[in-house]
């Protein structure tokens, strides 16, 4: 009867282990598509974004490197979707209204991932007509905290599912107001004392189709 107990208890080890984990980890043998979109929803209304629209005409950031952590307790691995020496480059000001661009499109392991992480490695502003800087100069490189390995955490609305076969597009989002503070010199309409650099990334659309 023991040995019946026993044998039992290994049985459901074993199909948990074959289809518990195949469904929230990953599944080496398999692959899915995941793309990688950047956009920036507009400038809001309120008046640090009328500012933020008034005052920069430009705002670029340049994405060194996009992975993805999967579930954990299943593998601590890091699966690259994009890397690059030179980074990619988007003018955010120029993808609002709903336009995009691409990053990358990348063959992974199917799977779910609980973590997508965006190293940045760099960030500058270029001011509006009318406007400068303190110096008289009219663009500015910021700094990028976001610059280390670790990467920015993008704010997902739901762990990201890779099925086998499936092409999931990510569009992420970067606002120009949540990233770019305008601060203005007191003593001028025009003089832009500097801007301050806060990345945040979060998810703004996700879509699933067949792989290409």
């Amino acid at each position: 009867m023991k040995a019946k107990l026993l044998l039992g208890i290994g049985l459901l080890v074993l199909t948990y282990l074959a289809f518990g984990c195949q469904d929230q980890g990953l599944d080496a043998s398999t692959t899915g598509q995941i793309e990688m979109m950047v956009t920036s929803t507009p400038v809001s209304s309120a008046p640090f974004g009328s500012m933020t629209q008034r005052a920069i005409a430009a705002a670029e950031v340049t994405v060194a490197r996009v992975f993805l952590m999967p579930m954990s307790g299943f593998s601590s691995e890091e699966v690259e979707v994009f890397s690059s020496s030179v980074g990619k480059t988007f003018d955010l000001m120029s993808l609002q209204n709903g336009l995009q661009a691409e990053l990358a499109v990348a063959s992974v392991p199917a799977g779910r991932y609980e973590q997508v992480r965006v190293v940045l490695s760099g960030a500058r502003v270029t001011l509006a007509d009318g406007f400068t800087f303190p110096d008289g100069s009219t663009t500015q490189v910021l700094n990028t905290p976001s610059a280390e390995q670790s990467g920015i955490k993008v704010l997902l609305r739901s762990d990201v599912d890779i099925p086998e076969g499936s092409l999931t597009t990510l569009v992420m989002d970067i606002n120009v107001t949540q990233n770019f503070n305008v601060q203005m010199d007191t003593q001028s309409e025009t003089v832009v004392r500097r801007v301050s650099f806060t990345p945040v990334v979060q998810e703004f659309r996700r879509d699933m189709g067949p792989a290409e």
